[in-house]
């Protein structure tokens, strides 16, 4: 007979917690990997001052399904505080040995030795948590798929302080935030002044851009709205419920219908140039107007009920996280401290060790309960299958009518210009086209680009992780607003016409406001 050395640990504010049995709280919890060398029937037993209990689970432990998997339960002793196990173990299998307390929030020290034919090992397993999950196994819930400022910052923002104290990925987030909500802000200023001209809304583009103009100033303030809003909600748990749930419901949503309506804004705008470029002198200025008007109205109705599933399935989640304050039960020390615990499904945990002396007595006083709200969609299955649908449909036509409408237009202005000038041949007019009308090309490229990292990700089946990558999540989720703020440079820049009618109207309220009318 092999006995296996002691297992010594404790169960610590650091430890993990699940719902052992439903809606009686949390209870911490270690996960211990077992190997054996040889097939046969081998026993485990505990010793501690806590009452233990432990759970036999082969290849895996969920702490969201503690069913699954799960091979046999701990029977106590006659001390009723400590559990034996018995059990047939196989060699080449993967078993994991679950240790947790009778009662909830509990803490310990404990040791764990087992005998059994042949030697043994018990070596600690770093229990993974998937954060696309809360709740637990009686109120579970998943996580939005796909990519949200929420799953990025999803337990990164440290609750009651200052920004200064928050991590350099917080910080610098929030420095990027406003350095886009800055260039964002000037670039839709600008294009309202240029767009506001009277001449250039004569024709339906102008009509685009100048709506598109609003629709980028529009999106790039409801982006900086939600990322401090977020921050301020995760900073300050007494924020008032109404709020939060017009965050969680309307912004998200509203934000998705601007972003996605400024992108088929600007397909329209190479739409109308391609149709110019078709009917060449019959173009009619005057209906192309009229037509731009009813379109961008359609459009917005259009994409607004697209996302109207978002409003109905979005809502708030609530759970709860305790304080606790630790006092030593031996000496009845007076001195009391504190840890702000997360004891759901977040664990987050305290960076200060409960064993500062393990010869004391720990003893533990519930302090305070503390309400926290998370975000989620529920949708069912036909609604997933809609929902990644209409996102593909959203991001990816606006970029290919984009594309085919600027090598339409070279190509056909070549081939006109071929016609009328025969000295060249197709494909030096095909060239002489390119050069000349190269940020028709550069443009869709430059919303390609940006756009492909939240397409990709979109494409990623199941519930992600962005805390795996988080650098390459929040670039991919902040490239797909760099669009909203790229209409000036590229509309106006590249049109003398444009960038005359700018100037014009900023002389215009320079004099305006220097002779006071």
């Amino acid at each position: 007979m092999k006995v296996s050395p002691y297992y010594t640990s404790a169960l610590t504010f650091d430890s993990p917690t699940y719902s052992r049995i439903c809606r009686t709280g949390s209870y911490y919890y270690e996960t211990i990997e077992i190997t054996v060398q040889h097939d046969g029937i081998y026993g485990f037993q505990s010793n501690s001052t806590i009452i233990l209990h432990g759970y036999i689970y082969e290849n895996k432990f969920d702490p969201y399904q503690p069913d699954v998997n799960l091979l046999m339960s701990s029977e106590h002793t006659c001390f009723l505080t400590q559990f034996e196990i018995v059990i047939h173990l196989q060699m080449n299998v993967k078993y994991i040995l679950v240790i947790t307390t009778s009662l909830p929030y509990t803490q310990g020290l404990f040791s764990i030795y087992g005998v059994g034919p042949s030697n043994l090992t018990l070596k600690r397993e770093k229990s993974k948590h998937d954060d696309c999950r809360i709740g637990d196994q009686c109120s579970l819930h998943t996580r939005a798929i796909g990519v949200t400022l929420d799953d990025i910052f999803y337990n990164k923002i440290r609750r009651n302080i200052s920004l200064n104290k928050q991590s350099f990925f917080v910080k610098m987030s929030a420095t990027i935030t406003m350095i886009m909500f800055t260039g964002g802000l000037i670039n839709s200023i600008l294009s309202i002044l240029t767009f506001q001209n009277i001449e250039l809304r004569k024709v339906g583009c102008g009509v685009y851009l100048l709506a598109s103009s609003i629709t980028s100033l529009l999106t790039i303030s409801l982006f900086t709205i939600k990322f401090w809003l977020f921050f301020l909600i995760e900073m300050n748990l007494n924020v008032n419920l109404f709020v939060i749930r017009f965050y969680c419901t309307f912004i998200e949503s509203f934000l998705k219908t601007c972003l996605y309506l400024d992108s088929w804004l600007n397909a329209c705008v190479a739409i109308e140039r391609t149709i110019a470029v078709y009917k060449h002198v019959r173009f009619n200025k005057s209906r192309s107007k009229r037509t731009a008007r009813w379109i961008i109205i359609c459009l917005s109705i259009f994409i607004a009920l697209t996302f109207i599933h978002e409003y109905i399935y979005r809502s708030v989640f609530a759970y709860q996280t305790y304080t606790y304050k630790v006092q030593d039960s031996m000496t009845m020390s007076e001195e009391i401290i504190e840890y702000d615990l997360t004891v759901s499904h977040d664990q987050q945990t305290t960076t200060t060790s409960l064993l500062r002396n393990e010869s004391k007595p720990i003893e533990t006083i519930l302090d305070q309960t503390i309400n926290h709200y998370i975000c989620i969609v529920k949708y069912s299955s036909s609604i997933h299958k809609y929902n990644i649908f209409i996102l593909y449909f959203h991001l990816s036509v606006p970029l290919i009518a984009n594309l085919l409408s600027a090598l339409y237009i070279i190509f056909e202005t070549a081939r006109q210009r071929s016609a009328a000038q025969t000295r060249k041949s197709y494909r030096s007019h095909v060239l002489e086209q390119m050069s000349e009308h190269k940020q028709l090309l550069i443009s869709p490229i430059i919303l390609l680009i940006l756009s492909l990292p939240r397409l990709i990700i979109a494409f990623i089946p199941g519930c992600i992780n962005p805390s795996d990558d988080q650098w390459l999540y929040i670039f991919a989720y902040f490239s797909s607003f760099v669009p909203s703020m790229l209409i000036f440079i590229i509309f106006v820049l590249p049109s003398k016409l444009y960038k005359d009618k700018l100037k014009e109207r900023i002389q215009y309220c320079c004099c305006y406001d220097h002779d006071g009318h």
